[in-house]
C-alpha cells in the first residue's frame, strides 16, 4: 500500500500544469546541442531503418560481423541521435563495431 507521503506527492504532481508543446520543443533543441561530435575518426551515416530515422556510427577499423543497437532514453520527449552523438561514437570505439542509433 502506498504511503501518505507518496499519496501527497502524487496529488502535487497531478496539480502541476503540463508543459506546453513549445516547451518540449525548446527543451529538445537545447538538449540536442549538448551531444557534441563524434570522436576523431568515427563516421556517421544517416539512414532510414524501416521508416525510422537512424544513423550508422562506424569507428575506424570496426568489426563488420556485429552491431550495437542503441536506443536513447528520454521518454519520447527529449533525446535524439544528435543529443547522444558523442556517447554513441565512444560506444562504437569501445565496442569495436558499428552502432545503429535510432531516433
Amino acid at each position: 500500500m502506498a504511503s501518505a507521503k507518496f499519496d501527497r506527492f502524487l496529488r502535487l504532481v497531478h496539480k502541476a500544469p503540463a508543459p506546453a508543446h513549445a516547451d518540449h520543443l525548446r527543451m529538445r533543441v537545447a538538449l540536442d546541442k549538448t551531444g557534441g561530435r563524434f570522436p576523431d575518426g568515427v563516421m556517421g551515416t544517416p539512414v532510414v531503418a524501416r521508416g525510422v530515422p537512424a544513423e550508422w556510427i562506424d569507428p575506424p577499423g570496426g568489426a563488420t560481423d556485429r552491431v550495437v543497437l542503441y536506443l536513447h532514453g528520454g521518454g519520447y520527449v527529449a533525446g535524439s541521435i544528435d543529443s547522444h552523438r558523442n556517447l554513441t561514437g565512444h560506444l562504437a570505439v569501445a565496442m569495436g563495431c558499428r552502432v545503429l542509433a535510432l531516433e
